[in-house]
């Protein structure tokens, strides 16, 4: 298998992942809350009659893994359940925004994906993950700019921007021919 389709299929099962591991924790937070849910929504004054109504309809009478259960499958098909706010299906509400978004996040990682990478556009390629620079920074803090010089030359001579450490340069008063 590719490298890049190795870490893409790698980061879409951790990004599901991460997505099952929320639902549940918000889940049961939200479980743990005190009080009746049916009772907040119909408020004090609910008859019982009412408040078992609205039980059975929400489906609160059931246990809480079957309900989790239950909601996770039919989010699995699209059915991410209906607002009780104004009665809309919450799919339809996402699909609606979910444009948008798209647009956003499109735009974002055209303009910003490579400002991470200075050199990027000069290279011609895609940009580098930012971990690499990254560790190169720690490495060039932990050197306490003792030896940046030499850094920056290794740095530039490996195709990384060394203006990436002028700032550090700048505030440590590191200039070339002091160790």
């Amino acid at each position: 298998m590719h490298p890049i389709l190795k870490l893409v299929t790698q980061r879409l099962a951790l990004g599901l992942l991460l997505l099952l591991a929320a639902s549940a924790l918000i889940f049961i937070g939200v479980e743990l809350l005190p009080g009746d849910v049916a009772q907040s929504i119909l408020g004090q004054s609910a008859t019982e009659t009412a408040l078992r109504n609205l039980r059975e309809e929400l489906g609160l009478n059931e246990p809480a893994l079957t309900r989790y259960f239950k909601w996770l499958f039919a989010a699995l098909q699209g059915d991410l359940g209906t607002a009780l706010t104004n009665g809309q299906s919450i799919s339809k509400a996402v699909g609606e925004r979910l444009g948008n978004t798209l647009f956003l996040a499109f735009w974002a990682a055209l303009f910003l994906g490579p400002a991470g990478d200075r050199s990027w556009p000069d290279r011609g390629a895609l940009p580098q993950p930012l971990a690499g620079q990254a560790d190169l920074r720690s490495r060039f803090r932990r050197s306490r700019c003792r030896n940046s010089w030499r850094l920056s030359a290794h740095v530039s001579v490996h195709g990384q921007d060394p203006s990436l450490f002028a700032d550090l340069h700048h505030l440590f008063g590191d200039e070339p021919g002091r160790n």
